[in-house]
């Protein structure tokens, strides 16, 4: 047989050879072409080795001497970064979004309504001291507002108690500390079949999908906490958080998260550590899931504070000495119907602010005993239910140079204002990661069009490969029947 066609028909046959390979892998990327996290595989070609002969030297073909991933590695950390980001502004602006339906449904201020009728019924009073309708109408509303009061403190506590529990520490924190530690506890097994793959010394071959799934883990990772990803020259990733040692790549030693409640009033706080030494996990401010939950329910307990702050306005405990609240103490300045000092109008319900449930209940149940005069035995004086009106319209310094009357308003408006920046900025990291997952798909993903394109090519080289291995066999045939 002529060496020249032995070596031709070598070079078709690995033709064949390296078009299947090609085929497979093209079909796998189009069976793959809507999987998210799946990154284009391509072929790369090499030489085959070359014969010596007359003349010269023959190559004998191609072969298939990698098929890797199209993947980028900074545009990756580029992306993940701002998904990281977004982890953080999209579950923040939902949780104080949460609490605005909550505290002001479809927009209606009930607490700013509720202190309105009570400061027209006060008016109705004054105006009508010796009415004991008015009275009447003036303790029912008095009770609306504490109602009103409790509600969205218990509200705000339900919230809290929802993101940690104010004893367990149980609800959305916990869960994201779960959900890391599960992630983590898989990346040493990636870790470690990847390495096994790509480092052995018979069949060195890129562990595609594998490595798809390690980074499918890492963003999820990523999306809970700020992380640094460091690729090993093992092909192990070291994971690390807030300079913490999360996995370590070459000794596949992890570590773990622990939450507990530091104990405060009437808040307790939840506190992130290392299971190994007990430190505390140092998160990345605006960043990450986690951190959106930790600062979410500290603004949670801070507007729990401040609606507190203002119930004091109203009531005080029954043992508290002097100085009394605003109302209360110009309650106690005058005098009911049947000329007896004025008592306590509200109260609040516990010594100390409690952690949940009531802070503000309304004292007098007997209309006679609303002191609307400011001198006994004057039934038809209505001066000290004005001094209680004009007390709630007054500047307040305590409530940030507000009126009892205008806080409400304010206090709402605030978290309004905070509600839009959050979604704001929410929007605006949106976009940057929408742009750099586009600049991802543009570079790693299935484009199917360009896939079976590139099918066809394939499969004409293949059938000219084909071809050619029929032409030789036919001059062989000749050259044997010349002989």
């Amino acid at each position: 047989m002529s060496v020249g066609l032995d070596i031709a028909l070598t070079s078709c046959k690995s033709a064949l050879l390296t078009r299947q390979k090609e085929m497979a892998v093209i079909s796998n990327n189009i069976s793959k072409a809507n999987e998210e996290n799946y990154h284009r595989q391509r072929v790369s070609l090499g030489s085959n080795v070359v014969i010596a002969g007359d003349g010269g030297y023959y190559g004998t073909g191609v072969h298939v001497s990698m098929i890797a991933r199209e993947y980028d590695t900074a545009l990756e950390t580029s992306y993940r970064q701002s998904y990281c980001q977004s982890g953080y502004t999209d579950t923040y602006a939902t949780q104080l979004g949460s609490i605005e339906s909550v505290l002001s449904p479809e927009g209606n201020d009930f607490l700013n309504e509720s202190i309105q009728e009570f400061a027209t019924n006060l008016q109705e009073v004054a105006s009508n001291p010796e009415s004991i309708s008015s009275r009447t109408a003036l303790i029912g509303s008095a009770n609306d507002l504490a109602d009103r009061f409790n509600q969205q403190y218990q509200s705000l506590a339900t919230f809290r108690d929802y993101i940690a529990d104010n004893t367990s520490g149980s609800g959305a924190i916990s869960d994201k500390v779960d959900d890391l530690n599960s992630l983590v506890a898989q990346l040493p097994d990636l870790n470690d079949r990847i390495r096994d793959l790509e480092t052995n010394l018979f069949v060195q071959a890129k562990a595609n999908d594998v490595r798809d799934q390690r980074d499918e883990i890492i963003s999820k990772i990523a999306k809970i906490a700020n992380i640094t990803v460091t690729e090993n020259s093992d092909t192990t990733y070291t994971v690390t958080l807030g300079g913490h040692t999360l996995v370590d790549g070459t000794t596949g030693v992890t570590d773990t998260v622990n939450l507990a409640m530091t104990p405060g009033v009437p808040h307790n706080t939840p506190t992130l550590t290392w299971a190994s030494d007990g430190t505390a996990v140092n998160l990345t401010a605006g960043y990450g899931e986690m951190q959106a939950l930790l600062d979410s329910r500290s603004y949670i307990t801070g507007k729990m504070d401040e609606l507190y702050t203002f119930a004091q306005e109203f009531g005080d405990w029954a043992a508290a000495a002097p100085p009394y609240s605003t109302v209360n103490t110009q309650h106690m300045a005058g005098f009911d119907l049947d000329g007896n000092a004025g008592g306590r109008l509200f109260s609040l319900t516990n010594a100390t602010q409690p952690a949940s449930g009531n802070i503000l209940s309304v004292v007098i149940t007997d209309p006679r005993d609303i002191a609307a005069s400011d001198a006994a035995g004057e039934q038809g004086n209505g001066n000290n239910a004005s001094a209680i009106w004009d007390g709630l319209n007054a500047t307040n310094v305590t409530l940030g140079n507000e009126s009892i009357l205008s806080y409400p308003n304010r206090f709402l408006s605030t978290i309004a204002q905070d509600v839009y920046a959050a979604e704001n900025m929410a929007t605006s990291i949106s976009a940057t990661t929408t742009m750099f997952k586009n600049a991802v798909a543009q570079r790693s993903s299935v484009n199917t069009d360009e896939e079976l394109t590139n099918m066809l090519s394939v499969q004409r080289s293949y059938q000219s490969a084909a071809k050619m291995i029929s032409v030789i066999d036919e001059m062989i045939s000749m050259v044997i029947n010349m002989a």
